[in-house]
């Protein structure tokens, strides 16, 4: 932690982070759904490919993904202090349908990982 402080300015440390958001997780508010749209591609068969295209998927995951996924933290960051902690997705997209998309994606990312999980 001290390294990260003292080499990286903008570091933020763990005792400001939001607790449990998927507001502010780069895995909830963007990955999962790009790795769903990609295992989706074709239909399901079982559990087993299911977890076999999920790994497949995950590897093969281009890192420039992650990282804009992350760099997008920030503003997310900016969007809840303007609005003192409230809604602020409708910051970050242009217009409504988008946020009702990404809802979606997570709604149909939890049936799933149930399902895994069953």
């Amino acid at each position: 932690m001290e390294l990260l402080c003292r080499e990286t300015p903008d570091f933020i440390v763990p005792d400001l982070w939001p607790p449990n958001s998927p507001y502010f997780n780069p895995v909830d508010y963007r990955i999962w759904g790009v790795l769903q749209e990609r295992v989706y591609q074709q239909r399901v068969r079982d559990v087993d490919e299911l977890r076999r295209r999920l790994i497949d998927c995950w590897t093969d995951m281009q890192q420039t993904i992650i990282d804009d996924a992350i760099d997008e933290w920030r503003a997310r960051l900016r969007a809840c202090v303007r609005v003192r902690g409230g809604h602020f997705e409708h910051l970050l997209w242009p217009n409504v349908l988008q946020s009702l998309v990404f809802h979606l994606h997570v709604k149909k990312l939890a049936i799933m990982m149930i399902s895994l999980l069953t």
